[in-house]
């Protein structure tokens, strides 16, 4: 199926050249099609993670020892924790610890949420472009 797929974009995208231009405008098609996708993965990469790191030090700033909320929060899973039997200070470590990865999962729903409103935002643009594109005449060989 993703050959097919292949097939269909590569056709597409050298449909207005002549015969023997075909075969040029196929390799430059795929160079712009993997060359697109890896800076892309690498862009959202980067965001994903300045994102995450961001909202990681924001909520960290909000959550602190001294708010009532959290104290409330540790205590809570340390007391879960200790009931499961061990050592209370083993039992706080993990109620930190648990407190920490919810921290950073929120950050990273935050982060995902944001590139995936900056993926939707490129792709609106990139069809309201398409859309106030001339379209072709047919017959005519493209690039004249």
């Amino acid at each position: 199926m993703i050959k097919f797929r292949h097939l269909i974009w590569t056709t597409i995208a050298t449909a207005g050249l002549m015969r023997e231009q075909q075969g040029d405008g196929s390799a430059l098609f795929n160079i712009a099609r993997n060359l697109g996708g890896s800076v892309g993965t690498a862009l959202l990469s980067t965001m994903i993670t300045q994102r995450e790191q961001f909202h990681d030090f924001r909520i960290g700033e909000r959550v602190t020892a001294y708010r009532l909320q959290v104290q409330s929060f540790l205590n809570s899973q340390a007391a879960h924790y200790d009931q499961q039997g061990g050592d209370p200070v083993l039992a706080a470590k993990r109620a930190y610890k648990t407190l920490q990865s919810s921290v950073q999962l929120s950050s990273f729903v935050m982060a995902f949420s944001e590139c995936f409103l900056v993926v939707g935002s490129v792709l609106l643009a990139g069809a309201l472009v398409i859309w106030f594109c001339k379209k072709a005449k047919a017959g005519a060989p493209a690039g004249h």
